[in-house]
């Protein structure tokens, strides 16, 4: 018998919407829209030519202010929007890298300092 998903979430406004997810910027495994948990690729909603998530929160936040604007024009909302970058390891776009590469300096390893210390 398979475990039934509980959301942990509690929603606190009846128009509260969230988008919520971490760990790999091309699939990440905790991905969750309106309390229920979705994957990129069974996401019918969202369906890019190529996942980041990064691109992901961008696209659904602009998507939330679309609808909210087209159903509830009359009613203000609260949007908060975080990126996951200061919490996650870094997944970068190979196209973003390349951009940065001349810029960036190598970083030695703990071990490495050491070994020239010697």
């Amino acid at each position: 018998m398979g475990r039934k998903f509980r959301c942990r979430w509690v929603r606190v406004r009846p128009l509260l919407w969230h988008y919520l997810g971490g760990g790999n910027y091309f699939d990440p495994g905790l991905l969750t829209r309106d309390d229920k948990p979705i994957t990129p690729l069974i996401d019918k909603e969202y369906q890019p030519a190529k996942f980041y998530y990064t691109d992901a929160i961008t696209d659904n936040s602009i998507k939330f202010i679309s609808e909210h604007k087209r159903d509830f024009a009359e009613k203000p909302f609260f949007l908060y929007v975080a990126y996951t970058a200061g919490h996650w390891p870094l997944h970068a776009l190979e196209e973003d890298i390349a951009s940065t590469k001349e810029n960036m300096t190598p970083v030695m390893t703990r071990s490495a300092k050491l070994a020239l210390r010697k």
